[in-house]
């Protein structure tokens, strides 16, 4: 099964004229591509179906390696010259001993997920344990379409430190699910799933109202020095048309002053984000709201990336400053 990498992206930023018009072209080069003993076909949106009649390993790897190699070569649609990345999930029928296609294609799909987890590698063989995997996915994904309902969200908040006074005047917050038989469910275990099902959106809203509650009780108290808070926003959260009108009622309604509160994006922002997530970003700074790039330099972008975006602030990664001592 292949798996045409960021094709939502380029609907949302290009249009499906065009992004209709890339998958004919991919379609064409499968075809072209297709050897007499093979078959190839559309199974659905952006995913393409190949049967191969080997199963020794290295003879597929190098052929799934050689189809992958010519999906990347630039194309040339109307207005854009695209180089499609794709990743590729693959189930050997001889080792499962397993002949019910659907079930074939259902271990494919649980494959081409896997490829998500290790980016350096484009090609992942079913293994068992994946059916396992992907029913926990399947009862997590039904669980945490209820964490709001059932308040089982939490915020932990990372204080950051000033340190020409030495105080903390800024808090970062971090959300996390207090499962009631799971225990606390780290972000990494759930965020990509919100994120891949949509489940972000009103976990993000949460996020943000809870983050402005919390910052409003803070600043009334003598005691507490935190007069910020900082917030992290999925890209998905930019597509949210509700984002700008519900952040500006919460900020109202907690009496905070945009100015307190720091939205953090990353560099996935700057590299498949439309003109829309960008005019939104804009549109933050316009109220006052301050934009942090976080995590900068562990993505693929590069300084001049940041020429298409104010922002306040450039957080570092820690890789590059672990070592300073």
């Amino acid at each position: 099964l292949i798996d045409i990498d960021n094709f939502g992206v380029l609907n949302d930023r290009f249009g499906h004229d065009i992004c209709d018009g890339l998958l004919v072209e991919i379609a064409n080069k499968l075809l072209s591509l297709c050897q007499h003993d093979e078959e190839v076909g559309r199974w659905c949106g952006d995913e393409f179906v190949y049967i191969l009649p080997s199963h020794k390993r290295d003879l597929l790897d190098h052929r799934l390696n050689s189809i992958l190699a010519s999906l990347s070569e630039p194309i040339q649609l109307e207005i854009i010259s695209y180089a499609c990345q794709a990743r590729c999930g693959v189930v050997v029928s001889h080792e499962l001993a397993i002949k019910d296609a659907s079930k074939l294609m259902h271990f494919a799909d649980l494959a081409v997920s896997k490829v998500g987890d290790n980016k350096a590698c484009k090609i992942t063989y079913f293994k068992q344990d994946m059916e396992t995997a992907g029913h926990e996915r399947f009862e997590l994904e039904a669980e945490l379409r209820h964490v709001i309902s059932r308040g089982e969200l939490r915020l932990h908040y990372q204080p950051i430190i000033n340190f020409k006074t030495g105080k903390y005047e800024l808090a970062e917050a971090l959300v996390r699910w207090q499962h009631p038989r799971r225990g606390l469910v780290e972000p990494l275990q759930f965020i990509e799933l919100a994120e891949r099902t949509g489940l972000i959106i009103n976990i993000g809203r949460w996020v943000l109202c809870e983050a402005i509650r919390q910052l409003a009780m803070w600043r009334s108290d003598e005691l507490i020095d935190i007069n910020e808070v900082a917030v992290n926003l999925s890209p998905i959260q930019l597509q949210d048309n509700e984002l700008i009108q519900m952040i500006t009622a919460t900020l109202i309604k907690y009496d905070i002053e945009p100015k307190w509160l720091t939205l953090e994006i990353t560099e996935s922002v700057l590299l498949d984000g439309g003109d829309e997530a960008l005019a939104t970003i804009a549109q933050f700074r316009s109220m006052g709201i301050r934009v942090a790039l976080d995590d900068f330099g562990t993505g693929y972008s590069s300084l001049s990336y940041l020429s298409r975006i104010q922002l306040d602030k450039i957080k570092i990664d820690r890789s590059f400053v672990n070592e300073i001592g």
